[in-house]
């Protein structure tokens, strides 16, 4: 997954998503031990997301377009979907 994130010229600032860069979303298997990943991953879908993913794309984009804060941003959509959103929790390390 870094290797494709990589590949797509994502800037990762300090392991995190720049600021002006689309949200990075991961699922899957990943979604079931999140957290080697969650320094370069804004948020991880939980559970199938065939029947959410389109309408979560459609509110990510909305919030994006109303200028919504990034951080704020995902806070609203984990309120809406099933995501784990790593930098919502304190970390323990």
């Amino acid at each position: 997954m870094l290797n494709i994130l990589d590949l797509s010229d994502l800037a990762l600032a300090h392991g995190r998503p720049a600021r002006r860069c689309p949200l990075v979303l991961g699922g899957g298997p990943v979604a079931t031990h999140p957290e080697p990943l969650a320094p370069f991953v804004d948020a991880f879908f939980i559970g199938e997301a065939e029947e959410l993913l389109p309408a979560l794309c459609l509110a990510a984009a909305e919030l994006r377009r109303a200028r919504v804060p990034r951080p704020e941003r995902l806070a609203r959509l984990a309120i809406r979907f099933p995501l784990y959103v790593p930098s919502l929790y304190r970390s323990m390390r």
